[in-house]
């Protein structure tokens, strides 16, 4: 039977892939495309130097080259390139997963990732959030084996998003004190010294990017708009993240309230102290982000620049659904997580913004609305304009079909259980009344 569960598995996961190198057809436009004007400068081109990081323009140039090589146009090429770093990472981290907790413990975190995770969605945009998550999470699995690998890989992901650097700090005093490690330190001094270098070599200084004062948003009716800088108020910032209907980590990742049970961490590995230290590490870059007035991720769905939280929860989920123990309240919590998930993933995937451009208009004079009001969430916004009820019109149907497969698979695997403990404690309820029976005649 075990057998049979992995080669399904297997099958899910291979046929995941599938559906979505046909139906993803990814793009370049955003804050991608201007990542991807570094690759143009890379080749050649006269457009200089982007404000973002090296590190993913210098990952994209094979596939650059391979769109120069067959003379195709170039976007096209790179548009794929976060499918690649998923595709390839996956395989090292599932590796590292099945040696860590079980070979199951894997496939589930890989059909969750497909399926119940905000990745779908991101892959389909040339961003950097993808690659800085993979990275980060990579390099958490590789701290206790090992460190080197993983202290370069904190570094490429914190050089690739360098609001992530000050969470690296926090986190590298915190782990050193708790635990003696020494390559997150180490990855504070690579990143530190990759973004010095690329500075000088952009000639750029401090006061330009991400702390420019041109780095601000639009005037509208909220008192803390147009504002640059970390000038966002931190409570506030941390409510908006946390619990807004539009943006908010609980919708959109509910998996992460599974780190309040006992049984998952234990499940997971945490002990105490270990707990507290995953905690922190997660909650330093919310708090960072609370303060700044881009906190929300621009026009763009769900909270962007949490990504990294995405494959941890997926995690969770996942050793939470292979959990061996059968308690009905266990059961009842995690299958509304199991389908929220699934939600988020194919909201995501089938109709990320659409029909939300009152948000943008005048200038996102009412860009609030999508952050906070829930008719306007793009979580709820497919079931209030009736998107939702018509999902096989849509031409990305395969993948709800192949999702409804797997989400049911996973349920039934979580209630397996205990309907056999159920069917258990009926044969031997029926057994003790026969036998009460045969006593009496």
């Amino acid at each position: 039977m075990k057998t049979l569960f992995k080669a399904w598995e297997w099958a899910l996961i291979c046929t995941g892939f599938i559906v979505l190198f046909f139906t993803l057809h990814p793009t370049i436009d955003g804050d991608g495309a201007v990542r991807f004007q570094t690759v143009r400068a890379f080749l050649g081109g006269d457009e200089g130097f982007s404000k973002f990081s090296f590190v993913q323009p210098i990952l994209s140039m094979p596939l650059a080259w391979l769109g120069r090589f067959v003379e195709a146009e170039l976007v096209g090429f790179v548009a794929w390139f976060n499918l690649a770093v998923f595709a390839g990472f996956g395989i090292f981290i599932y590796r590292e997963l099945a040696a860590r907790y079980a070979p199951g413990v894997g496939r589930a975190w890989w059909l969750l990732m497909l399926s119940a995770s905000m990745f779908p969605h991101h892959l389909q945009n040339y961003y950097g959030e993808v690659l800085t998550s993979l990275c980060v999470f990579q390099a958490a699995l590789l701290l206790d084996r090992r460190p080197a690998i993983s202290a370069v890989l904190f570094a490429l992901g914190c050089v690739n998003t360098p609001a992530l650097l000050p969470s690296l700090v926090g986190f590298a005093v915190i782990l050193f004190l708790v635990y003696k490690r020494k390559a997150p330190l180490a990855a504070v001094g690579i990143a530190v010294a990759l973004v010095l270098l690329e500075m000088w070599f952009k000639h750029a200084g401090l006061g330009q990017g991400y702390l420019s004062a041109d780095e601000h948003g639009n005037v509208t009716v909220l008192p803390y708009s147009g504002k640059p800088g970390f000038s966002y108020p931190l409570l506030l910032g941390l409510m908006a993240i946390t619990l807004s209907f539009g943006k908010g980590l609980v919708f959109f990742m509910p998996a992460l309230l599974l780190g309040l049970s006992r049984d998952v961490r234990r499940a997971t590995g945490l002990d105490r102290e270990a707990t507290l230290v995953a905690f922190i590490a997660l909650a330093l870059p919310v708090v960072t982000y609370a303060k700044w007035w881009a906190w929300y991720g621009g026009s763009f769905w769900g909270p962007r620049f949490f990504l990294f939280l995405s494959a941890p929860a997926s995690l969770l989920l996942a050793v939470g659904l292979r959990s061996a123990r059968a308690e009905p309240i266990r059961c009842a919590l995690m299958l509304p997580v199991l389908l929220l998930s699934a939600w988020v993933s194919l909201d995501g995937y089938l109709f990320g913004q659409r029909e939300m451009d009152v948000c943008w208009a005048n200038n996102y004079a009412q860009e609030h609305l999508c952050w906070y009001a829930p008719e306007f969430s793009a979580l709820w916004r497919p079931f209030v304009t009736g998107s939702a009820w018509k999902i096989m019109s849509n031409v990305r149907w395969p993948y709800v079909l192949w999702q409804l497969v797997v989400i049911s698979y996973l349920a039934l695997r979580l209630a397996a259980p205990l309907v056999q403990i159920t069917r258990r404690r009926l044969n031997e309820a029926r057994s003790s009344s026969l036998d009460s029976h045969a006593r009496h005649a």
